[in-house]
């Protein structure tokens, strides 16, 4: 009797035991084939433990952006005609990755894609080498449906976020200078431009939102150097310029939220990889508040550079010194920034690098 009722216990605490949520990432890459692959990891929100799940292939493409919908991920891809290509992928809680719907649009280069509400946007250089945003749909079965499009000036480097009323693209203009835009996204998919603010020169550009109606802007400016500015989005898509601070030289720049602030992913001068986590004063933001340099740390040769938000931190996924792809989790300390490793993982070799969230039910 005693024996069964420990057990009863036993299973009863089993049952009841908190379910630990796992955060599936996708990495999207460019064989050395010029085949896109993606393959899905899971990572432990304790211990940081990266475990490599699924892969699928697609045909060779020249260019890649990665966005999580509703049932897994969507690609934008370059593909062999240099038009804009986009894979809808369903990933299952189990890390299946299936291939599922597809549409294509014109000639692009410089691909960025983002997400407002359920709608997909994509930017992009087009043919002539203009600014393009197009809205897509994607519905439960992974069918994409082209719902609006927009054309601004001639750019170079494109970055895009979004706000609470659309997305915000930062590119570097005709002039080499870096220019915010705002356009509002309606219930039917429709674009339309909103505001539009110009900084410095530049030339790498990475942005993210940050909480409640912000980006900021990760660039190296006209002495190669970080440069960090934080902006306030108003409803009616008026940009209001923050606060700036500068750290070292640079040659490639990712960017992401956590909690506090934004960690850069830097490929430094020694062509190394580098975090810098930093704070972003959110009481004192709508009225320059400041941005808080805090932890950093270091790994090896890096090119490619992506990073995603995780729990407990961000992933990085790079392109190494011998040319193959590696994750690397970080912790980050909420209440000093400071940053610390947590675990590697590796594949194969790779050209392209990027990383994303499912955000599959």
């Amino acid at each position: 009797m005693r024996i069964f009722v420990m057990m009863i216990l036993i299973l009863s605490m089993v049952l009841s035991a908190p379910t630990i949520a796992f955060s599936q990432q996708i990495t999207a890459v460019q064989r050395v084939n010029g085949d896109l692959k993606l393959i899905g990891w899971n990572i432990s929100p304790n211990s940081g433990a990266i475990v490599r799940q699924t892969d699928a292939l697609a045909d060779a493409i020249s260019d890649i952006a990665i966005q999580g919908y509703r049932r897994g991920v969507v690609t934008a891809v370059r593909d062999n005609s240099d038009n804009l290509k986009l894979i809808a992928w369903q990933v299952d809680n189990d890390g299946s990755i299936f291939r599922r719907g597809e549409a294509t649009a014109g000639a692009v280069t410089d691909i960025e894609i983002g997400t407002f509400n359920r709608e997909t946007i994509t930017a992009a250089r087009d043919g002539n080498g203009n600014l393009k945003l197009i809205s897509w749909k994607i519905d439960d079965d992974g069918n994409i449906v082209h719902q609006d499009e927009i054309t601004d000036d001639r750019v170079n480097e494109i970055a895009l976020a979004e706000y609470p009323h659309g997305v915000v693209s930062a590119v570097r203009d005709d002039d080499g200078r870096l220019k915010l835009i705002t356009w509002q996204i309606s219930s039917n998919g429709s674009i339309s431009k909103r505001q539009e603010v110009v900084a410095g020169l530049v030339s790498k550009i990475s942005m993210t939102s940050i909480h409640p109606s912000g980006v900021v802007t990760a660039v190296s400016d006209r002495n190669n150097k970080l440069k960090l500015i934080a902006w306030k989005i108003e409803p009616d898509g008026t940009i209001a310029r923050q606060s700036s601070t500068f750290a070292g030289e640079v040659d490639e720049i990712a960017i992401a939220e956590y909690g506090r602030g934004v960690i850069t992913a830097l490929r430094n001068r020694s062509g190394n990889l580098k975090l810098v986590a930093w704070e972003i004063d959110n009481g004192g933001f709508f009225n320059d508040g400041a941005i808080t340099r805090q932890g950093n740390a270091s790994a090896g040769k890096a090119s490619n550079i992506a990073i995603a938000t995780v729990t407990p931190g961000v992933v990085t996924a790079i392109r190494n010194d011998d040319g193959n792809l590696k994750l690397i989790a970080w912790r980050i300390n909420a209440e000093d920034g400071s940053i610390s490793r947590l675990s590697d993982a590796s594949a194969g070799a790779v050209r392209l690098v990027t990383i994303g969230s499912s955000l599959s039910d």
